[in-house]
């Protein structure tokens, strides 16, 4: 498993990749990729600092990808543009969420390459399957699911995959817009207030308590290609953030005996419970 990482400014890209990031993302104004928190993007960035900091990320072995996740038929024309601009600096590619936009991108040299965004609510293998039809190479578990809901997106795929860094609530809500979360998240109690039915019962978003999440990370860990770091937060967070993944996935790597990687990490899973609920 090798690290993914979200920066916010290009001077970001030079710490991770320093850091031994195996890739590094990032979103840039013009091209929508998470409108509901734009600020997590790269701003007024130029061509040529993008050009600059692809090539010194290249040098230390690191690729990098842009996040084109909510492009529409609007702005579609505007961003290719700009996508195109970015390829010719040396981007390896997009992480987009609309088939769309892989089939208008002209086929040109240099080709990216297309990862799945967790935007695209792929849910279940005939829609992984569908993505991959339109030249989608890797695809994101999402972080709500458990290992067990997803065995069918690891068999015989033919695509990578990725996982987010996992939390330890599992909320329904997809994307993050829920404002019903009350209480203190780790206490083991249900600290969201709104809920769903499914087979005539009555749920609330699942809190996992710290075995639980270890499992999970352990589970995934021997499935996955890639560990994927998310962009929202500030850099000192995502600094601290960056170093436990690195200890986690030294030892994932390492070991191949669940309780030893229990007994070697988890004091790393307890300060991270902590660090989430900080920031």
């Amino acid at each position: 498993m090798k690290i993914k990482a979200g920066i916010r400014t290009l001077e970001e890209a030079e710490y991770f990749a320093d850091g031994g990031a195996g890739e590094i993302y990032f979103g840039i104004n013009g091209i929508p990729s998470h409108i509901k928190n734009p600020e997590c993007n790269v701003n007024n960035a130029s061509v040529p600092a993008i050009r600059k900091t692809i090539e010194y990320a290249h040098s230390r072995g690191c690729r990098m990808f842009v996040a084109v996740n909510e492009i529409n038929a609007i702005n579609l024309k505007t961003a290719i543009f700009k996508m195109r601009e970015l390829m010719d600096c040396g981007l390896d590619g997009f992480i987009a969420s609309s088939p769309e936009v892989v089939r208008n991108y002209p086929a040109v040299s240099p080709v990216p390459e297309w990862h799945l965004s967790s935007l695209a609510f792929c849910l279940n293998r005939a829609a992984l399957d569908w993505y991959k039809s339109y030249g989608f190479s890797r695809f994101v578990i999402y972080q709500h699911f458990f290992p067990e809901e997803s065995i069918s997106f690891f068999a015989n795929s033919g695509m990578e995959s990725e996982v987010f860094f996992l939390s330890d609530d599992i909320c329904v809500n997809m994307d993050g817009l829920c404002k019903g979360c009350t209480g203190t998240p780790g206490d083991g109690k249900k600290f969201c207030h709104r809920y769903y039915y499914a087979e005539g019962k009555k749920f609330h978003c699942r809190w996992i308590d710290i075995d639980t999440e270890i499992k999970c990370f352990y589970s995934y860990a021997k499935k996955a290609g890639w560990l994927k770091l998310v962009r929202l937060t500030d850099f000192s967070h995502r600094k601290k953030v960056f170093a436990y993944a690195k200890k986690l996935v030294a030892v994932a790597g390492r070991t191949d005996n669940y309780e030893n990687f229990k007994k070697e990490t988890f004091d790393i899973f307890k300060n991270m419970r902590r660090l989430r609920h900080e920031n």
